[in-house]
């Protein structure tokens, strides 16, 4: 299964929940949800603002897609457990704080596909406030 969308991404395994995995493979990981973020954000981007509702539903599939590869990211981090104590306190709030990052990907889709302007809006800032909790619990956690 691939981590990522257009092959930009490292190659992944999905693991069952509750599987044990070396520091290496959770941090192989991280880069793989960071990237599978950004790619997003990139993709967000691009629409033109304010966005018209010819501009949200031409983005919309785009958005998808990028969404599901931060959704693969976001599952793998939520399924592994790491061997290292530290690093296994960090990715359990890590990997609620970008869970939360996707569900909010997920609101900016669906207003896009619709082409609601106003729920785009109010996604898109739902969306930037869970990135920067995501930044923070990254830069806060050791």
């Amino acid at each position: 299964m691939g981590g990522g969308c257009g092959g930009s991404s490292l190659p992944l395994n999905q693991p069952a929940p509750g599987t044990h995995v070396t520091a290496r493979d959770y941090l192989r990981a991280n880069v793989v949800a960071a990237r599978a973020t950004r790619e997003y954000v990139a993709e967000l981007e691009r629409i033109q603002r304010p966005a018209s509702t010819i501009a949200l539903t031409q983005a919309a599939p785009r958005l998808e897609a990028r969404q599901a590869a931060a959704h693969l990211a976001s599952t793998r981090l939520s399924a592994m457990v790491v061997t290292d104590r530290r690093l296994e306190a960090q990715r359990a709030v890590i990997a609620v704080r970008l869970a939360g990052v996707v569900r909010e990907m997920s609101a900016v889709g669906t207003a896009s596909a619709r082409g609601n302007r106003r729920d785009f809006v109010r996604a898109r800032a739902a969306l930037n406030g869970a990135i920067v909790a995501l930044r923070g619990t990254v830069n806060q956690t050791p």
